[in-house]
C-alpha cells in the first residue's frame, strides 16, 4: 500500500469503549485533561506522557504507546514529538485557533484510530504534518482511520516528504479538509485516501482571531 509506513506494522485490534456523548461537551469540558493554558501555549506530547509523572495516561504496546478512552481541551499548539504513538477513541474539543502540530521522526507512525477533533465557539486552525527534511522521504507517516475532523480552517495539513493514510474519515465544517505542499514545495508526499466523506451540515464556525 503506497504511503503506509515503511516500518512493519503489527496487527492492532481496536475495540474500544465509546466514551458516552453527555460525559462532556463543548459547554461541559471539565471531565476533560487540559492541554495548554492559552493561545500562545506550545505543549509536548512527550512532556505529559513522562512515566514519573504523566498527566495523559497511556500504556505500551510491542514497543509503542497508545492513549485510549480520553478526552482533551487544547489550546494553543499541542506537538506529537513521539515517534510511535496510537491515539484511539479520543476526543479533542479544540479552543480557538489551536492546532496539532506533528514533528516528522525516520520510521515514524502516529495514529489516529476511532477519534473525533471539534471547534467549540471559533474555528481552530487544523492538523498540520510538518515538512521531513531528512533525505529519506516517506518513512514518516501519519495515519487517520474511522475519525472525524470538524471546524477547522485547514482540517489535515500535510508538507512535503512525508506519507498520509486516511481511511473512513468525516470532514465537517471546515474551510479547507486537506491541504498539500508548503508555499510552492509539494515534493514527495505519498498518500492513500480511501471511503472518506466530505460534508457540508450549515453555516462555518466564525474565523478565530
Amino acid at each position: 500500500n503506497v504511503g503506509w509506513t515503511s516500518t512493519p506494522v503489527k496487527n492492532f485490534s481496536v475495540n474500544s469503549i465509546k466514551l458516552s456523548s453527555n460525559q462532556h461537551s463543548c459547554s461541559n469540558q471539565t471531565p476533560c485533561i487540559q492541554i495548554g493554558n492559552n493561545n500562545n501555549s506550545v505543549t509536548l506530547l512527550s512532556d505529559l506522557i513522562n512515566e514519573n509523572n504523566p498527566i495523559i495516561p497511556s500504556y505500551l504496546w510491542f514497543g509503542a504507546r497508545v492513549v485510549r478512552n480520553q478526552c482533551f481541551s487544547i489550546k494553543g499548539k499541542f506537538v506529537i514529538d513521539v515517534a510511535i504513538i496510537y491515539f484511539v477513541n479520543i476526543h479533542c474539543y479544540m479552543d480557538s485557533g489551536s492546532e496539532v502540530e506533528i514533528v516528522p521522526y525516520n520510521n515514524a507512525s502516529r495514529w489516529f484510530i476511532d477519534s473525533e477533533f471539534q471547534g467549540c465557539s471559533q474555528m481552530w486552525r487544523g492538523i498540520k504534518v510538518l515538512g521531513n527534511d531528512s533525505s529519506t522521504f516517506g518513512n514518516s507517516a501519519a495515519i487517520f482511520l474511522n475519525t472525524k475532523i470538524k471546524d477547522a480552517w485547514r482540517g489535515i495539513e500535510v508538507e512535503h516528504n512525508n506519507s498520509i493514510n486516511i481511511g473512513q474519515c468525516s470532514f465537517v465544517n471546515n474551510y479547507t479538509s486537506l491541504h498539500f505542499g508548503k508555499g510552492n514545495n509539494y515534493s514527495n508526499i505519498l498518500m492513500n485516501i480511501q471511503g472518506c466523506i466530505f460534508e457540508n451540515l450549515g453555516a462555518l464556525l466564525p474565523a478565530y482571531d
